[in-house]
């Protein structure tokens, strides 16, 4: 390993110093070429010429070596060029002192010494060159003899030169190691961080592993001994840890939970700073507040980078050295700041991941729900010819007990599968519902105090409803069936302790990745009840099943119960949160929009309970299954009543004109026809005779259809199936 990075260091000095060989061959070339000029003209020895023609080769050399560096792609023989350079220049100082020797020509001498000092990165070369440069100065001296008067103060020159080129080569040894040792750093930071970007868990959304692989990349780079990942809640007045790793121990768990009203300067500066670069934490203004957490920790040194997704600070990975007094470099700064903005996109992908696996399982759901409805539909068809002649055989076999006995088991199971169809009808959304704008937190509470308590009369049912009131729009007693499903299967996890509680939320800080939702979410507040239990909790599969219809994890279960739920809240414009994990327990949580307006307000119009008188009515019945047709105009001869009846929209068209629309008392009308609906013929009834009452029928729910007849207010809605009596009601409150 160390071996390793003394040779990344030889590279960086490497590519360093070749930076400076261009530059220096420009210097050196433009010098000799000066020279190579100037020497015929101003020097008055006879070795003028050779002394310009040295100079001259001295630059085309130079020049030459340049046009070859250039060229390279490498800079592996970087120390061998400045040594030539260096060589370059001894050759001209060693030819002009021999041609002239003057003792003033040591200043050549001390001239060489600089520049070796500055171009000669290798310690052993430099000293080497320097101490044979003394030795020829010694030589020049005492070889040309000169007085030991004259040669004084240039001995002092010399040593000072010497000294001086000592200190200049060891300041940029220092630089050039420096700048090497950055360089490195920076060079294995892009590599540590390109490696990361590239990592299959950041593409696969595996929050925890890419979580692992950071901290694995912090413990290298940073050297620190515990890294963080710390995310702030919703309304960012508390950062929770995520994940917590040690170089000590490895991943473990971080308990601790950090609040806003404790350590507001740290918040703050959370969201002022790209980095917070704490060298003392314990005496650092930023993180002073911390100081009961850090000595616990015995944390010395901080780095914490905030975490940012979409402009806004989510979070903060924390950098922390334990027992060590660190000091930042700018270059591990930046490296924490990068690790931030990784962990930003991890957050992203896990939140992009997250929204499709919700947007596809809302579509399946979605789908679920249209064909459950579809099914219904045609089923509640089928129960009104099954319920209607079980009904007809009731009075034909009132003499005949054993055979009523029977038919009352039919009548009995079509109730049964009539229950069953509403279920499903529910399921889609399709459910029929009176709702008014109602406290949500009094509907909790009504529960409770109504016999809620009694399907867990084994543990402990809690209440913490907030007082603040929670106008909702809904019908309080499908909440009830909510919450009553909700808790039984509680009851049935194993749970002791089942806590009910209420609140309300902004729309922009709804979980929407963990929402389980068909609508759109677009109310401004949302209220929420929440039921959260201590039970066995729910596996990742189950999880994922929880709310198809059919599906149970009961011996005994109908598989409808959480089915019903998902339908009623996506009728209310709601949606729900399930949050849990085998053998902790489970938290559900709904949302449902806020509804200011304060009034109660009717969206179909239902049906009176008082009795009905029985008429010898006119009715025009418009019903395109023959089977349903039949039993409802044979209903409605048995009570007296004479019936025109039509297969289809085409046929009622066809035939409109041979009818007295002015001699008919009501309309009997099915909402989904073969080549038409039933809104189609009332629109057309009513421009004939406006006042016609009309009954309109169907195996789907009411608030659709009512919803397209506007103001048409003598429309009274059937539910599929029926029987005689509820038909006969139905057509009683149309005629008043």
């Amino acid at each position: 390993m160390h071996s390793a990075a003394h040779q990344d260091i030889n590279v960086a000095i490497q590519d360093t110093a070749a930076t400076a060989v261009m530059p220096i061959c420009a210097v050196l070339a433009a010098v000799y070429g000066v020279l190579a000029i100037a020497h015929p003209i101003f020097t008055l020895s006879s070795y003028a010429y050779l002394m310009s023609f040295v100079a001259a080769i001295s630059s085309i050399v130079i020049l030459l070596i340049s046009k070859y560096w250039r060229g390279r792609g490498t800079n592996e023989h970087v120390h061998l060029v400045m040594a030539v350079l260096s060589f370059i220049v001894l050759f001209n100082v060693v030819l002009n002192t021999i041609v002239d020797p003057q003792i003033e020509r040591s200043i050549f001498f001390i001239a060489y010494l600089i520049t070796v000092s500055l171009l000669v990165l290798s310690r052993w070369l430099f000293f080497c060159l320097m101490l044979f440069l003394t030795i020829s100065w010694l030589l020049f001296v005492f070889i040309f003899e000169f007085p030991p008067e004259s040669i004084k103060f240039w001995s002092w020159l010399m040593f000072v030169g010497s000294a001086v080129s000592i200190m200049l080569n060891d300041q940029r040894q220092r630089a050039v190691l420096r700048s090497a040792t950055e360089e490195m750093q920076l060079r294995k930071h892009g590599l540590q961080l390109s490696e990361l970007l590239k990592a299959n868990e950041l593409a696969l959304a595996d929050s925890n592993g890419m979580f692992k692989k950071l901290a694995q990349a912090s413990f290298e780079e940073l050297a620190v001994h515990r890294f963080g990942i710390w995310i702030f809640s919703a309304d960012e007045m508390q950062l929770e840890c995520q994940f917590f790793a040690s170089s000590f121990s490895g991943q473990g768990v971080e308990v601790a939970l950090l609040e806003r009203p404790v350590m507001p300067k740290y918040f703050d500066a959370l969201q002022e700073n790209r980095i917070i670069s704490a060298v003392d934490a314990v005496t650092d203004e930023r993180t002073l507040e911390l100081v009961d957490y850090l000595k616990e920790k015995s944390i010395v040194s901080m780095l914490d980078g905030p975490i940012v997704v979409r402009g806004q600070v989510v979070g903060v990975v924390c950098n922390e050295s334990v027992n060590t007094r660190k000091q930042w470099t700018i270059e591990e700064q930046t490296f924490a700041a990068s690790v931030a903005d990784i962990a930003a996109l991890v957050i992203q992908s896990k939140e992009r991941a997250e929204l499709e696996r919700r947007t596809l399982e809302a579509e399946r759901l979605e789908s679920l729900g249209i064909l459950a409805g579809g099914v219904a539909h045609d089923f509640n068809n089928i129960l009104t010819v099954i319920l209607g002649h079980a009904e007809i055989l009731q009075s034909m076999l009132a003499e005949n007990p054993d055979a009523l006995e029977s038919v009352n088991s039919i009548a009995k199971a079509g109730g049964n599968a009539k229950d069953l169809a509403s279920h499903m009808l529910n399921y889609s959304g399709r459910g029929t519902f009176l709702t008014t704008v109602v406290n949500l937190t009094a509907v909790v509470q009504d529960f409770c105090s109504g016999g809620g308590s009694e399907f867990f009369s084994d543990g402990i049912l809690q209440i913490n409803a907030i007082e603040r009131p929670l106008p909702v729009k809904l019908e309080s007693s499908k909440i009830h069936q909510v919450l009553l499903n909700l808790v039984i299967n509680a009851r049935d996890a194993g749970a002791c302790n089942i806590s009910l509680s209420t609140g309300r939320t902004p729309g922009i800080s709804l979980p929407i990745a963990e929402l389980v939702t068909t609508e759109k979410l677009d109310a401004n507040d949302y209220a929420w009840f929440e039921v959260v239990d201590d039970g066995e909790g729910l596996s990742d599969e189950v999880l994922s099943k929880m709310f198809d219809p059919f599906y149970s994890t009961k011996e005994f279960g109908s598989g409808l119960g959480l089915a019903n739920v998902l339908g009623i809240l996506r009728a209310h414009f709601g949606s729900v949160r399930v949050r849990s994990s085998f053998g902790e327990g489970t938290s559900i949580r709904v949302y449902l929009p806020i509804d200011e307006s304060e009034l109660t307000q009717e969206v179909l119009v239902s049906r009176p309970e008082e009795a009905f008188a029985t008429k010898n009515w006119q009715v025009l019945l418009v019903e395109d299954d023959p089977r349903v047709r039949q039993i409802s105009r044979q209903l409605l001869e048995n009570e007296g009543s004479k019936v025109v009846a039509f297969e289809s929209y085409t046929d009622f068209a066809t035939r409109l004109d041979d009818i007295d629309v002015s001699k008919l008392d009501v309309a009997l009308v099915d909402l989904t026809l073969g080549d038409g609906d039933g809104v189609e013929v009332i629109t057309v009834l009513h421009r004939a005779r406006p006042d016609l009452p009309v009954v309109l029928m169907s195996g789907y729910d009411a608030s659709s259809a009512l919803s397209r007849l506007n103001d048409e207010t003598n429309v009274v809605f059937l539910q599929k199936p029926f029987v005689s009596h509820e038909l006969l009601q139905a057509l009683t409150t149309a005629c008043k």
